[in-house]
């Protein structure tokens, strides 16, 4: 039995547990130029057989009730937010790697009890 979560398996999974159709998820799901899409473009998403822009995963995300980073992780994609920070802070990159090597090899995900960014106080303040 494969156990790999890709795309296509989150994808299809969530739909089948919402009862939507592939039709009903393609009126829910709309492009750039703000058409919906096929049935037949889902269908090969579904089978990893076509990867969705960036635009048509965040579609997904809310019409399956999924958050967005979790499907651009497991599509293999990274969020803007994070290519952003790294093209404007490049010599950050293997310490943000080691961090998440680091959280991944002691299996912490408890990220909301981490206060990246404490207030100042008002002595240290202006």
């Amino acid at each position: 039995m494969n156990t790999q979560f890709t795309l296509g398996r989150v994808i299809a999974e969530r739909r089948g547990a919402l009862g939507l159709s592939l039709k009903d998820l393609g009126r829910l799901v709309h492009k750039e130029d703000g058409h919906g899409v096929s049935a037949q473009y889902l269908h090969d998403i579904e089978r990893d057989r076509r990867t969705p822009s960036p635009h048509v995963l965040g579609e997904l995300a809310k019409a399956l009730g999924v958050d967005v980073h979790y499907l651009a992780a497991v599509a293999g994609q990274c969020p803007t937010e994070i290519t952003q920070y790294l093209r404007e802070r490049p010599d950050t990159g293997p310490a943000i790697a080691a961090l998440f090597a680091r959280a991944r090899a002691t299996g912490f995900s408890d990220w909301d009890s981490i206060n990246f960014f404490p207030a100042q106080s008002s002595a240290t303040a202006g």
